[in-house]
């Protein structure tokens, strides 16, 4: 179950918003702490181990991004990564049951030879350790993250691409409701393929920028022709 105030946290808002589904988030969570709690062992290992616990299905590396930048998780420096403060906000009935697994544990000690019986039946050797329970699931994805609406091409060091989801559009349509926002996100996707490229950093920028300009000045309004215009064109009449 989810943590009591998980859904009020910032962190939790701020990864619901880069996964753009809150539904995702929750899951993908749930999941990842689970693994961690069934040995009290915060450290999951490197990025793809990250996103097997959670089961992710998306683009590699994107889902282990977002939980670091939302500060769900901790980078170890040597290319693996735990999870953020797992002991310390986990249930009291996975602390409880990991202090119960503790005590149980048996001790080893040493006898001396005064207390030893004097006929001793062999004892039957010690059953082998339970192999430690696997990081990594092979457990089909419960969650498929959200498709783009438009993904447009980007340039610089960082990510190829900057994709247009379902969310963003939805606050533009809110946020610009005298034009067509789809039509202009459209027309801007054509003047970046036309070597108007961006950084993925500035494309909401220059999102904004284009659909300011839009509501400004509609792109590419056509001329409406009069009545008496169509008839002076039909009769060859040419304006002087």
């Amino acid at each position: 179950m989810a943590r009591p105030n998980l859904f009020t946290h910032r962190k939790y808002r701020k990864l619901s918003r880069l996964l753009g589904s809150e539904a995702l988030a929750v899951g993908s969570l749930e999941l990842m702490w689970n693994v961690g709690y069934a040995d009290g062992d915060p450290r999951l290992g490197e990025s793809v181990d990250v996103e097997l616990a959670a089961r992710w299905n998306g683009e590699p590396g994107k889902l282990t991004e977002f939980l670091l930048a939302a500060g769900f998780i901790d980078d170890c420096g040597d290319g693996t990564y735990e999870i953020h403060e797992l002991m310390e906000h986990a249930p009291d009935y996975v602390k409880k049951r990991l202090k119960r697994e503790s005590a149980r544990k048996p001790l080893t000690g040493h006898r001396s030879d005064t207390d030893r019986p004097l006929t001793m039946t062999p004892a039957p050797a010690p059953a082998p350790a339970p192999a430690p329970a696997p990081k990594t699931l092979a457990s089909p994805p419960l969650f498929e993250p959200p498709k783009p609406v438009l993904t447009f091409p980007c340039i610089g060091s960082g990510p190829k691409s900057w994709d247009l989801t379902q969310a963003l559009l939805e606050e533009l349509i809110e946020a610009y409701p005298g034009i067509s926002v789809m039509a202009e996100c459209r027309k801007a996707l054509q003047n970046v393929k036309s070597g108007n490229t961006k950084t993925a950093r500035g494309m909401r920028m220059f999102l904004t920028n284009w659909l300011n300009r839009s509501t400004r000045q509609p792109r590419g309004a056509v001329h409406k022709e009069t009545l008496s215009e169509a008839n002076k064109r039909r009769l060859g009449i040419q304006e002087p």
